[in-house]
């Protein structure tokens, strides 16, 4: 049996969802593990650089997942 183009697009996007789930989560342990080993010089530091590390991985994962999403 034979998948069709449509079946195959299906499937394509349901492994790109898998992946940015994946992505996600390995970013969010690196975070995790980031803020646990920081050294804070002042207080609130920690939360601070743990939010801007927040705000760029977004900005970088929307712009990736923007990218797949246009050339596909």
């Amino acid at each position: 049996m034979f998948l069709n183009v449509s079946d195959c697009v299906v499937v394509f996007e349901f492994h790109v969802i898998v992946l940015m789930v994946q992505h996600r989560a390995v970013t969010e342990s690196i975070n995790q593990l980031i803020t646990a080993c920081a050294v804070s010089a002042a207080p609130g530091q920690k939360e601070c650089d743990a939010a801007l590390r927040q705000i760029q991985v977004s900005s970088a994962f929307e712009q990736d997942i923007g990218s797949g999403l246009r050339t596909s």
